[in-house]
């Protein structure tokens, strides 16, 4: 019966420009009380937690703490690292609870929905999530994005390197997550990085569009003194141009890499101009004595 309930809410919350603001607000809000769950189980644990700042992941801005201290804790310290911020996303959906018992705000009660699918999209072991760090600490592994080039070198039968002795190092029941997480989640990310990039350019005009439409909304809201419309408008237009900012950096951190993987590539073979010429001509014929 709580259904009704939850849809009458998000309806409500939706045509409200006022309760919009109030959902942004408490959703950053959340976000911030979940770094300092980070920074609170750092501390607990007898490491020193460092500061909290704002960053771009893929896209969209993000929240992060620094919590590398937390490296020299054993394996329960750093896991009660990885688990604060959900542990204060928890904290923060009771905290609302009560709140909404007492005022019947119904962005509220769309926040605590929210708030738990946040919890669960932490919970995946993609990117540098809460569940990518939790799986790492779990298996003994705290890089796992750096086992990539050696299981693919492996799976494509090339002669071993340090990274790849690295990877036989671990314990056989290790070794067969890691590798499973690199099959799964590798494809997975390249299919969604693809996939994204096939359509950002439409994400990126439908934005403007849309954020210009807005710009007319918030002139005209300025004009008849409508304060909570303006205030919606400006922040709709500035979430709206965030993805370019995000996308202008995306897109130079690949094309330097993209750049330096070339140069090495051509430097390693420049390297070996009679090992290519051997391998072409199938013989080598030692030169001539005078």
């Amino acid at each position: 019966h709580h259904q009704p309930d939850v849809d009458a809410a998000f309806h409500r919350s939706v045509g409200d420009p006022i309760l919009v603001l109030t959902l942004m607000v408490l959703w950053v809000c959340a976000t911030l009380f979940h770094e300092f769950g980070h920074a609170a189980g750092c501390h607990y644990g007898g490491a020193r937690p460092g500061g909290i700042g704002v960053g771009i992941l893929i896209f969209y801005p993000a929240f992060y703490t620094n919590v590398t201290d937390a490296y020299r804790l054993d394996r329960r310290g750093r896991l009660r690292t990885d688990l604060g911020g959900i542990y204060f996303n928890a904290i923060f959906i009771v905290a609302m609870f009560g709140l909404y018992q007492a005022t019947g705000l119904p962005s509220l009660m769309v926040f605590m929905v929210l708030n738990h699918l946040q919890i669960l999209q932490q919970l995946l072991p993609l990117l540098r999530l809460d569940g990518y760090l939790i799986l790492g600490d779990l298996v003994g592994v705290p890089n796992l994005f750096a086992f990539v080039g050696p299981v693919w070198r492996r799976m494509r039968g090339k002669p071993d390197d340090d990274k790849a002795a690295m990877h036989q190092a671990l314990r056989p029941r290790v070794q067969v997550l890691v590798t499973a997480w690199v099959l799964i989640v590798v494809p997975l990310l390249i299919l969604g990085l693809t996939m994204l990039l096939i359509r950002l350019p439409l994400y990126l005009a439908t934005g403007t569009s849309r954020a210009l439409q807005y710009g007319e909304v918030a002139w005209n809201a300025g004009g008849s003194g409508q304060v909570g419309v303006l205030l919606m408008a400006i922040l709709s237009m500035l979430i709206l141009l965030v993805p370019w900012v995000g996308g202008t950096a995306f897109a130079i951190r690949t094309g330097r890499r993209i750049t330096r993987l070339v140069v090495k590539l051509r430097a390693r073979r420049q390297a070996r101009p009679h090992a290519r010429h051997r391998k072409r001509s199938g013989r080598w014929h030692p030169p001539k004595a005078a």
